[in-house]
């Protein structure tokens, strides 16, 4: 990380209002947690969705059939055009 990154928290330190970068975690919810920090941010949720490594693996061989496919496709056209 470069210095640079830490400017904003720098700025933001003292008074330390909640923005899209920075919230607050109540003592008792990261107890609660088992000491865990990793907490997610709020701003941010329901951003990303995670799928199982079947479903990665299905949707991967999904798109090379669909590449396979074009190249032929495009072979057979460079073939007909004498390229």
């Amino acid at each position: 990380m470069q210095d640079a990154e830490f400017d904003e928290c720098r700025a933001l330190w003292d008074a330390r209002p909640v923005t899209a970068h920075s919230w607050r975690v109540l003592a008792a919810q990261i107890v609660e947690s088992g000491y865990n920090l990793d907490v997610k941010n709020p701003a941010n949720q329901g951003g990303l969705a995670h799928r199982t490594p079947e479903e990665l693996v299905e949707a991967i061989l999904d798109k090379e059939q669909r590449i396979a496919e074009l190249v032929g496709r495009i072979k057979q056209a460079l073939r007909e055009t004498g390229v």
